[in-house]
């Protein structure tokens, strides 16, 4: 596919600290808080990786389909995943996913699309919409180019990226596919001093964090990392 992945040594999502682990999970309890989970919804996480989050959806909802190329992280998340039994990875390519049209209530994918070329990235997400059912919804996160700090210091795109998006720019191929865009959130407020995460997880400082990472959801624009749900019709 091209992408640019992160080299998978070890099952690093599954032991983060507590400020990145707050903040990785947001979106979870965004789609919680908006009411798109329930006991009744099948899902599919793309590009699900060692299957933490594909994990973390299990409990909150019918079944979670989880696909990723990369073999070894599936491998991995099979092992990790193996006490929820309504989940299920597989290695699959985002570009032609095996699923019939209209499988599942709600489509998911984190942090992904900035690892793609463009063209795989549109093609993913037309394959998205295409296994959504009509009415469900598309909710993908992704870092954000325009964040306040980037905007204060300028933009230095993490390496393993291929493209770092602004909130228009990732709404815009969203709504390409014909999806419409519901909501847009942002997930992480950074304060304005590179580096001064290093000290997320000291008390005192652990409160201050995790509040901006909670005072992140109405400000996409200035987050860190964006967080869009789009809607099939």
């Amino acid at each position: 596919m091209g992408e640019k992945i992160n080299l998978y040594e070890t099952p690093y999502h599954w032991n983060i600290p507590y400020f990145y682990n707050y903040k990785y999970e947001r979106p979870l309890r965004i789609l919680e808080e908006d009411g798109l989970l329930g006991k009744d919804k099948i899902v599919l996480d793309v590009g699900c990786g060692d299957g933490r989050m594909s994990f973390l959806l299990s409990s909150k909802v019918k079944q979670v389909f989880g696909i990723d190329n990369q073999e070894a992280p599936v491998a991995m998340g099979k092992l990790l995943v193996a006490g929820a039994k309504n989940v299920e990875l597989r290695v699959g390519d985002a570009r032609k996913i095996d699923f019939p049209d209209g499988t599942f209530d709600l489509v998911v994918s984190f942090d992904v699309v900035e690892h793609l070329p463009e063209e795989t990235m549109e093609k993913m997400l037309a394959e998205m919409k295409r296994v959504c059912k009509k009415g469900g919804c598309v909710a993908i996160s992704t870092p954000n180019r325009g964040n306040i700090r980037s905007r204060i210091w300028g933009h230095r795109a993490n390496p393993k990226h291929y493209k770092e998006y602004t909130v228009d720019e990732m709404a815009g191929s969203i709504e390409k596919t014909g999806l419409k865009i519901e909501k847009k959130y942002g997930t992480y407020l950074p304060i304005p001093i590179p580096g001064v995460e290093h000290y997320a997880n000291v008390i005192p400082f652990k409160s201050l964090f995790k509040m901006l990472v909670d005072a992140a959801k109405n400000h996409p624009r200035l987050s860190e990392t964006m967080f869009m749900v789009a809607r099939k019709t």
